[in-house]
Order: structure tokens, then sequence, then C-alpha cells
């Protein structure tokens, strides 16, 4: 399957609509433009976790779909993201990035509590609190 920036936005749309987040009607024309107002939200992660396992590892979208997997907050995805943020945060900084973000709204306590702002322009920052968090996981 090839997965573009729209589906990734319809996705992270879907999954927030499936949690009860009300969209303006923009946000909800992507959601039924996509074809996925139906699709159930496990299938919808399954198809994203499947396309970043195979076709999708190389793809300069994936940060997109880490992103859109975030807004489903759903704890089964904990264990994949922290598995994510491993292979991504020597590979890429913003793709890491957009998984600490998705585990953050997991309630991981992925940034320090002094670190108030957040950027993906904040490499080492960024950086640093990733390792943080991975060095106290076990």
């Amino acid at each position: 399957m090839d997965l573009d920036s729209r589906f990734l936005t319809a996705a992270a749309f879907r999954f927030e609509a499936a949690r009860g987040v009300r969209h303006s009607d923009f946000e909800t024309d992507i959601i039924e433009e996509s074809g996925l107002e139906t699709v159930p939200p496990d299938d919808l992660a399954q198809t994203l976790w499947h396309w970043l396992a195979t076709e999708g590892a190389d793809s300069p979208l994936r940060g997109s779909a880490y992103w859109a997997l975030g807004k489903r907050r759903d704890p089964r995805d904990l264990a994949p993201l922290v598995a994510a943020l491993r292979r991504e945060l020597p590979r890429d900084a913003d793709v890491a990035y957009q998984i600490l973000i998705a585990l953050e709204n997991l309630g991981e306590p992925v940034f320090p509590p002094e670190q108030r702002e957040r950027s993906s322009r904040d490499h080492e920052l960024n950086r640093a609190a990733a390792q943080r968090y991975l060095g106290n996981r076990p």
C-alpha cells in the first residue's frame, strides 16, 4: 500500500474522532474523502504499523505515520513506539521527535519537566530527552 500525506492526515483525524474529538467540517471532509470514516481504528492502526514495518520503513512520511498513531493514544502502541524510538533516534531526529510526542500523548514522561517548550528543531534537547527516557526503560 502506498500511503500519502493526505491519507496520514485523515488517519490522524479518524483516530481523534474515534476518541470523541469533535472536528470541523474541513477535518470531517478529509476523513470522508479518504474513505476512512467507517474503518475501525484498530484496523487502521494495524495498516499503519504494517506499512511502517514494510514499504514505509524508509519513507520520508514515516514521521507523519507516527504522528497519526500518536493521535490514537492507545496504550497498546507503547511497546512498538518505544521500539521505533530506539530505531529512529540515531537515524532521524525529526522522526524521533514525532515518536516522542506520540509517547507523551500516552502519558509517558519523555520530556524533563524543565523542558516546557517543544520543537522538532531542538534536536539536541530532544535527543537527550529520548536517551534519558530509553535509559530508564527496562
